[in-house]
């Protein structure tokens, strides 16, 4: 498999893991850790999906979650992933990551920082356009070009 089949690989089961979290609890997105929220009543957690331009690194930041173990569970089966792949490991460490399993206080802003290190990846920051009904993420690879992700909440 070439690295750009490995990435785009990588990108589908992240956004994967990304749509689902949020279909199965309600999480509420956030376009930045300052609030620009996605309005939702029925949110019962709140996310802060925010990747930043670091070597390799991906970072999530987030206040809450408990449904790690029953989620994994589900994501796995559902997507007939094999717990000794690569990616599939990369994706169980980002649920994880979602999870709280790690974490650590940051700045003043109190919130949990999450970092999941993928190698000779490379991610810049995730872009929201203004709608609340579409996200749009912006990632860039270890060559810096950009690749785009892109889905429709109203589906959600």
């Amino acid at each position: 498999m070439s690295s750009s089949e490995e990435l785009e690989k990588f990108i589908k089961v992240t956004k994967e893991v990304i749509i689902a979290y949020y279909t199965h609890y309600k999480i509420h997105l956030i376009e930045d850790l300052h609030p620009a929220e996605i309005k939702n009543p029925s949110v019962s957690a709140e996310i802060f999906i925010h990747s930043q331009y670091f070597s390799g690194t991906f970072r999530l930041f987030f206040q809450y979650s408990n449904y790690i173990d029953l989620f994994t569970k589900v994501f796995f089966k559902k997507n007939h992933l094999s717990l000794d792949d690569d990616l599939a490991e990369g994706a169980k460490e980002i649920l994880n990551i979602l999870s709280g399993t790690i974490h650590r206080k940051i700045n003043n802003f109190g919130d949990f920082d999450m970092s999941y290190s993928i190698p000779s990846y490379s991610f810049g920051h995730s872009l929201a356009i203004p709608s609340e009904k579409n996200k749009l993420f912006c990632f860039k690879d270890a060559n810096n070009s950009s690749v785009y992700i892109q889905f429709d909440m109203s589906l959600l």
